[in-house]
């Protein structure tokens, strides 16, 4: 009678933890891709229709996210974004990290820490909506 209490025990405790990381590991999964930046606007404070950089500072972009470690909760991550006017690309890497629930983004850019963006994203569009350095941001995508 012990042993079955113990496994029932077991089974709902892994149950549990599977149900409360479920949809980390979702938003995590839908992530991992290579995606087209379609809209990247800034949002100044005096802006609340904000300004689009792409077509105006850049031409094009890519967002990579790579493969989400659910262990630990973090994985790496590559913005690219190509000068309009020189065609340099413009690199930002770094780490991110996903609340339980995937819907909240933490972002790790050159060691500073208070980076963070709403997540929404399916299998073919990706929505990033928070504030990076200081700077309300949103960037739209699409699956390469």
């Amino acid at each position: 009678m012990n042993y079955s209490f113990k496994s029932t025990i077991f089974l709902l405790a892994s149950l549990l933890f599977f149900i409360g990381c479920s949809d980390e590991r979702k938003t995590a999964k839908n992530l991992e891709a290579i995606w087209s930046i379609t809209s990247y606007k800034i949002f100044p404070e005096d802006d609340p229709e904000g300004l689009e950089m792409l077509g105006l500072q850049f031409s094009k972009g890519t967002l990579v996210f790579k493969s989400y470690d659910l262990e630990n909760s973090i994985g790496d991550f590559e913005l690219v974004l190509e000068d309009a006017i020189s065609g340099d690309a413009v690199l930002t890497n770094g780490f991110y990290m996903l609340d339980e629930a995937g819907e909240v983004m933490s972002l790790v850019i050159d060691e500073a820490e208070d980076n963070f963006a709403n997540v929404d994203v399916s299998k073919e569009e990706l929505k990033l909506e928070g504030m990076i350095d200081g700077v309300k941001v949103k960037i739209e995508g699409e699956l390469l």
